[in-house]
């Protein structure tokens, strides 16, 4: 049997080592575990909110577009009707602009008595769009 200092001996039979730091011990485990699932908890309801923070952004930017898709047909529209030799153009809108968005592309294209309109963001045709809506209205059914 191994021979343990007499200071440890004397302080384990009066009860100061042993059982209360075993508790200690296991309490400070405890407390750690508690620590992590809190802050697993708090990860997963900042992640939560990001998610839906960026759900909201498409939203009101497709709100914004579809508000430009629109102008853009009556615009394309009344065009048509001044200038029957009008075949369309494209526009692009700075980044800024639009509240929430990248540069956005406004094309409008005519053939024959059908105005049709394309609007994306970002503008740039080598870069995924975000959003892409189109358009297509008639001139002779517009009155």
């Amino acid at each position: 049997m191994k021979a343990y200092p007499a200071a440890i001996v004397e302080l384990y039979s009066a009860g100061k080592v042993g059982r209360g730091a075993c508790r200690r011990g296991v309490a400070a485990v405890m407390a750690m575990v508690v620590l992590l699932a809190i802050s697993a908890m708090i990860a997963l309801q900042v992640e939560r909110v990001r998610k839906q923070w960026d759900q909201d952004r498409v939203l009101q930017m497709r709100g914004q577009l579809e508000v430009l898709l629109d102008a853009a047909l009556q615009d394309g529209i009344q065009r048509v009707r001044k200038d029957s030799s009008w075949t369309g153009g494209r526009w692009v809108l700075s980044a800024g602009v639009l509240q929430r968005c990248d540069t956005v592309s406004v094309e409008i294209s005519v053939s024959g008595a059908d105005v049709a309109v394309q609007v994306r963001s970002p503008a740039e045709l080598s870069a995924a769009a975000v959003c892409r809506l189109t358009g297509k209205r008639s001139v002779k059914n517009e009155n």
